[in-house]
């Protein structure tokens, strides 16, 4: 089925999704994202300040989080697009 939409996971989940995500940054990360309790909300919403000032410090490591966080939206921005046409169908403005 289709997996929870991304705002709705736990730290637990963020942390599944970093691992599988940014598995060579991951155990740096973890710590960070454990210490500030980053739910799948919080997720959605870090950019490049809020990560310098978590901690995450080394440049390469915050593109590649973002890189990663930018293909997550947009994954969930299809997800939302194919729901909304899905119950919008025959349906025009």
């Amino acid at each position: 089925g289709l997996e929870k939409p991304a705002y709705t996971w736990t730290l637990q989940e963020v942390c599944r999704w970093l691992k599988r995500n940014c598995p060579h940054h991951y155990p740096s990360l973890l710590e960070l994202f454990s210490q500030h309790d980053i739910t799948g909300r919080a997720l959605l919403r870090l950019n490049e300040g809020k990560l310098a000032r978590m901690g995450v410090h080394r440049e390469s490591q915050r593109q590649e989080l973002l890189q990663q966080l930018l293909q997550l939206r947009l994954r969930e921005e299809a997800q939302q697009l194919s729901l909304l046409s899905r119950g919008e169908r025959g349906r025009k403005c």
